[in-house]
């Protein structure tokens, strides 16, 4: 016997609530934690930052300590998610 068309909407809305939560709890794991590189589109590499958030929409993400190619720091920056290639996190113990 197949399910009713109100338990099996019971049962997506349920498992799309449960994806929701554990993303929202990783993204909040992830704040505070170094980056061992952040890999832009140009090529160039930061090592050594702090991932802040993202914001809402996830177009931009905010770091600390960012390395910049003229040898700088910042010590915060706002990047477009379209110029980031990769964000590698360092292995916490």
């Amino acid at each position: 016997m197949s399910p009713t068309p109100t338990a099996k909407k019971d049962d997506d809305h349920s498992a799309r609530a449960t994806l929701r939560r554990d993303f929202l709890r990783a993204l909040g794991r992830l704040r505070g934690r170094s980056c061992r590189e952040v890999r832009l589109h140009s090529g160039f590499v930061s090592e050594d930052s702090t991932f802040l958030a993202f914001d809402r929409d996830f177009l931009h993400l905010c770091v600390e300590n960012l390395s910049t190619p003229t040898g700088h720091t910042l010590g915060q920056a706002v990047l477009r998610a379209t110029d980031v290639d990769s964000v590698t996190f360092k292995k916490q113990d």
